[in-house]
């Protein structure tokens, strides 16, 4: 796969911030008509944000995915904290987030600053959940292993 362009890389951008403005703004108008009514609802509107860092090869332009990883990870917690429990979507959504988190780990050209940021935001996503599942049952086993595979792969 190619290098892209500066102009390619510039779109990119757009539409990642596009997608996410859009997710956030649904988001704030939540509970509310034209706002999201649950996790599931936004999760599905992520998705296409998530599906598009996962294509992008981690070891080039890696500036960009770091940084779009992180916003939506970081957005991703306020989702969670914001609705209702919702197990099955949020551990599907948490595991494409493990995925991405850990390519970038592995292949991105994360700063020492950036590792210490994804680490941060793994470790309070990991116990935002739990407190979230706290008094939901069956799901202790997901709960520990949240973001298990990179929070052991971050070495800095």
């Amino acid at each position: 796969m190619k290098e892209l362009s500066e102009s390619q890389l510039n779109h990119l951008r757009d539409y990642l911030d596009e997608q996410l403005l859009n997710v956030s703004q649904n988001f704030q108008k939540k509970f509310h008509p034209g706002g999201f009514q649950s996790l599931d609802e936004l999760i599905r509107d992520l998705e296409p944000y998530f599906q598009v860092l996962d294509a992008m090869p981690m070891q080039r332009d890696s500036f960009l995915a770091v940084n779009a990883i992180l916003r939506g990870l970081d957005f991703f917690i306020d989702a969670i904290v914001a609705f209702p429990p919702a197990p099955e979507p949020m551990f599907r959504a948490l595991s494409v987030l493990d995925g991405l988190s850990l390519k970038l780990v592995q292949h991105g050209k994360l700063s020492t600053t950036d590792a210490i940021r994804l680490k941060s935001l793994l470790e309070n996503c990991r116990m935002v959940v739990i407190s979230k599942l706290s008094e939901v049952q069956g799901y202790e086993l997901e709960c520990s292993s949240v973001f298990e595979r990179t929070l052991n792969d971050i070495d800095f």
